[in-house]
């Protein structure tokens, strides 16, 4: 309630750490002086940390997509006894070596870069919504730093397979590894 008039708020993370809302309800608008100190305190967080508040129209004029991550957030409000595990793969597509191209290139596909990822299952209320193995999964492209403004992003994208035991054991016993 801002002056006794509800107002919809978006929570949104930069997932960059960087890098901020400046418009209304920004870390620094005037606007948070016309909500109660309960609520400033619960929902404000003056820092350069990615994470900002706008208002419902802003979003939807300044965001075309919206991704939902989990299907049960109840790992929000701090209660959950189950977090997320997050792993990282750094790689690059390199022309002429990593950069295999899409599934119409079966001769060359296979050496795009790879990694094997174990799923396990859930053990919170969540799984009965979800089902029993869930995975978000984001692929960026991080330009160098020093030359950011000047690189075109590329047309990339991802293949997701799901290895069974049975095609482990083959692949197991045809090159001695996976």
């Amino acid at each position: 309630m801002s002056q006794g008039t509800p107002v919809n708020l978006v929570r949104v993370w930069n997932p960059w750490g960087q890098g901020e809302w400046k418009g209304d309800w920004s870390d620094k608008s005037p606007f948070w002086q016309t909500v109660s100190p309960e609520a400033r305190e619960m929902c404000l967080s003056v820092a350069d940390d990615g994470e900002f508040w706008m208002t419902q129209e802003d979003f939807c004029r300044f965001y075309s997509d919206l991704d939902i991550c989990c299907l049960c957030p109840d790992f929000l409000d701090g209660t959950s006894s189950y977090h997320w595990k997050t792993s990282f793969y750094d790689g690059r597509w390199v022309a002429g070596t990593t950069a295999g191209g899409c599934m119409n290139h079966l001769e060359s596909f296979w050496t795009n870069p790879q990694y094997r990822v174990t799923v396990e299952k859930l053990f919170s209320e969540c799984s009965a919504k979800q089902g029993e193995n869930s995975m978000l999964v984001s692929l960026m492209q991080k330009p160098d730093k020093r030359n950011r403004r000047l690189v075109q992003n590329l047309h990339i994208g991802f293949s997701i397979f799901k290895l069974t035991k049975e095609i482990s054991n083959i692949l197991t016993q045809s090159s001695g590894t996976v």
